[in-house]
């Protein structure tokens, strides 16, 4: 029996030593593959970081383009802006004038503007109650000491909704020198010229 006791102990041992190399040699390979699976995971987690990084970037250049063509659409707005008060506080002084300096300017739009020297002069409904007849009287004066011929303007019954200046009409033809439409001509003309004083 001693025999037989002695072979099963030797086989049992060699079982065990197996068995632990072979447990060691699984562990040697669960441990290399853990490591490479956290190097893996690292270089990936290091990856889409640095593609994060990237995406946060170009959203911050993107949204820090669109901020800055705001700031320009807001800017030139508010260029605009300031530059139609401009001319409205034209329209406004020009309207604001005392009453003879008032009539003197409408007169004198009134003779550069007459073609024929017949026409009729449309006002709002305010300088038609006011100054009507006393404008057409100055204007005819005026009129005929640079043209003896001219058979003179006159005041039309009708009226127009602009805020001052006049409008002739000959016909079916009409010249336009209201306030509004003048000064509308003029920032055509020189709306850069105005920008450059109130903007440098």
């Amino acid at each position: 029996m001693n025999g037989i006791e002695n072979i099963t102990s030797r086989i049992i041992t060699e079982a065990r030593e197996k068995a632990s190399e072979i447990l060691a040699r699984a562990q040697a390979e669960v441990n290399e593959i853990k490591a490479n699976f956290d190097e893996v995971a690292r270089e990936e987690a290091a990856e889409i970081l640095e593609k994060g990084k990237a995406a946060a970037k170009e959203r911050e250049t993107r949204l820090g383009g669109v901020a800055e063509l705001e700031a320009r659409k807001i800017k030139l707005k508010t260029k605009r802006e300031m530059i139609d008060a401009a001319f409205n506080k034209t329209v406004e002084l020009l309207k604001s004038q005392p009453e003879d300096e008032y009539t003197d300017t409408l007169v004198r739009l009134a003779l550069k503007a007459s073609e024929t020297g017949s026409e009729q002069v449309i006002l709002s409904e305010a300088d038609r109650e006011k100054i009507g007849d006393r404008l057409i009287g100055a204007i005819n004066k005026k009129l005929k000491e640079q043209n003896p011929q001219a058979a003179g303007l006159s005041l039309a019954d009708e009226t127009r909704g602009i805020s001052g200046g006049l409008i002739l009409k000959s016909g079916d033809m009409e010249i336009n020198a209201s306030f509004e439409t003048i000064v509308e001509k003029l920032k055509d003309e020189i709306a850069s010229e105005v920008a450059d004083i109130l903007f440098n």
